[in-house]
């Protein structure tokens, strides 16, 4: 294996080192779907708990015996097409997460965020990264796909 896919290896090549089960297999299967549609996950950087992976269209992130998915990436706009897609609305606010005093994006300095979902106010909502879906089933994915493509279409 040439030593630069050691250093950034393809998510597929290191999945099976942090999952197992319907968790790795519901990975396999969408990162399958993101190259099929040209949304290409690319090695972020690697920490004690896990790896990161960035594309155009969110951050997976892998921990031992966990995933997550968060809308954005490289491309904001995908985050406010979550934000207010009615379809994904349930999903998103159970999967928000609250700010817990971080201070390392200037704009939240500790306080939060107000977001809008759907026309309803959530308030100190992390100011980075502010949704993760973790271990995202396969309905989920569905959901998250037809979003994905929804938005890519309307560009």
């Amino acid at each position: 294996m040439p030593e630069q896919s050691v250093a950034k290896p393809k998510i597929e090549e290191i999945a099976g080192d942090y999952l197992n089960g319907e968790n790795l297999e519901n990975l396999l299967s969408f990162i399958a779907w993101m190259r099929e549609n040209k949304i290409t996950p690319t090695f972020a950087n690697k920490s004690k708990i896990g790896v990161n992976y960035t594309s155009r269209v969110c951050y997976l992130k892998i921990r031992y015996g966990s995933w997550y998915f968060w809308p954005a990436g490289r491309n904001r706009e995908y985050l406010t097409h979550f934000l207010n897609n009615k379809e994904l609305n349930e999903l998103v606010v159970a999967s928000l997460e609250l700010c817990n005093g971080c201070v390392h994006t200037a704009k939240c300095k500790g306080q939060g965020q107000t977001l809008l979902i759907c026309e309803k106010e959530y308030k100190n909502i992390r100011c980075c990264c502010p949704v993760s879906i973790c271990n995202p089933t396969l309905k989920n994915l569905e959901l998250i796909k037809k979003a994905i493509t929804k938005q890519s279409k309307m560009k």
